[in-house]
């Protein structure tokens, strides 16, 4: 096997939960080039990987751009494509590589399956990862349970200027992702503020980065209006190319965060989290479950928050190594279609300031 293709093009915290599928390849192929077809945006997720050939970025917005990427796939003649996404899209670009072999998943959606040669039935209520990995397993490629993630030299000595210029210590700062691509996965807004004016409560925090896409940070701004002008000061929202942000993560003591891209990105970097859930179920979606690590960083623990005043318990907070994923006591051992509830925030609402501190005051213990 001398040249891979996977094909991975999206989402973000989709694509950094892919790593370990390299780290496979390249450990059972030492030799080969391997490359990733990733959507354009998320490019810098991965190209500072050491297992990595190469990227073929996908822009989805520039169709112009769509034929000479598959003619790009079509001269490199793959011997191999694996697509670990399972759309028609990624189906297609597959079928378009034109590789000997074409791997992916015999259920995947959209018809996708139409483009391989090799289809593998994978139970969809599995931890995304864990799913990705079974097409590995049919390859009788050994696991490599490794989702290190890389930050590019240039992002690492943009963060080491942009905190001298703070006059910030890496490790004595904290990071808030107060922001989802769907409202239903968003704690709210005020929350995230008053966690914010705790965090910055703590002898061993000097600042918080406030973590947002440019057209989210009107609404961060709009929530965070209660922070004072000194509390202010001391907080900031960075630039967020991925690679900035995969900088600024690295460097974090902890990110508090919802259920999306940077919870992933965070993993993947070894900074601890406390990740609030509420439709979408951590089991399946949130940081892999225990023995996933390389090496283990721990066991999962179910740990009962403080009780309410009904003497119920009031939330559920699972323990997995540097993590602590809090999720929402409604939600708890019941599934969801997120995508059903889009900007109802009601279930991720039930968990309270108190409940999410606990979580955070018991991550931030030495």
């Amino acid at each position: 096997m001398q040249r891979i293709l996977i094909i991975r093009p999206s989402a973000l915290g989709d694509v950094a939960r892919t790593v370990p599928c390299l780290a496979s390849l390249r450990r059972a192929y030492p030799e080969a080039r391997i490359d990733w077809l990733v959507g354009s945006a998320f490019v810098d997720a991965v190209r500072a990987h050491p297992g990595l050939t190469g990227v073929i970025p996908f822009d989805r917005k520039k169709r112009s751009a769509v034929w000479p990427m598959l003619r790009t796939l079509r001269q490199t003649r793959y011997d191999m494509a694996i697509d670990l996404q399972g759309l028609a899209r990624s189906g297609f670009f597959a079928w378009a590589s034109r590789a000997k072999q074409r791997v992916g998943y015999a259920n995947a959606r959209e018809l996708g399956w139409l483009g391989y040669t090799d289809k593998h039935l994978i139970d969809e209520k599995l931890h995304a990862a864990d799913r990705m990995l079974r097409l590995i397993d049919a390859l009788d490629v050994p696991r490599v349970n490794d989702l290190s993630l890389h930050v590019p030299d240039e992002d690492q000595q943009w963060l080491d200027q942009h905190l001298a210029e703070l006059g910030v210590s890496p490790g004595r700062y904290a990071c808030v992702a107060p922001t989802a691509q769907w409202g239903c996965k968003c704690w709210p807004m005020q929350r995230y503020a008053e966690v914010t004016q705790r965090l910055l409560e703590q002898p061993d925090i000097d600042h918080v980065f406030v973590l947002a896409a440019p057209h989210e940070q009107a609404r961060v701004q709009a929530g965070f209006t209660a922070l004072s002008p000194e509390e202010l000061e001391r907080t900031a929202t960075p630039p967020t190319t991925v690679g900035k942000l995969m900088a600024v993560l690295a460097g974090a003591k902890l990110l508090v965060c919802n259920d999306s891209a940077p919870l992933h990105l965070a993993v993947g970097l070894a900074t601890p989290t406390v990740s609030l859930f509420g439709p979408t179920d951590p089991a399946l979606v949130g940081p892999p479950p225990p023995g996933f690590f390389t090496p283990p960083l721990g066991d999962a623990s179910a740990v009962p928050l403080p009780e309410g005043s009904s003497g119920q318990r009031v939330a559920d907070l699972i323990t997995t190594g540097r993590h602590r994923v809090l999720r929402a006591p409604s939600a708890v051992g019941r599934t969801f279609n997120y995508r059903a509830h889009r900007d109802d925030d009601t279930l991720i609402s039930e968990l309270t300031v108190d409940e999410a501190w606990s979580a955070i005051d018991q991550a931030l213990q030495p």
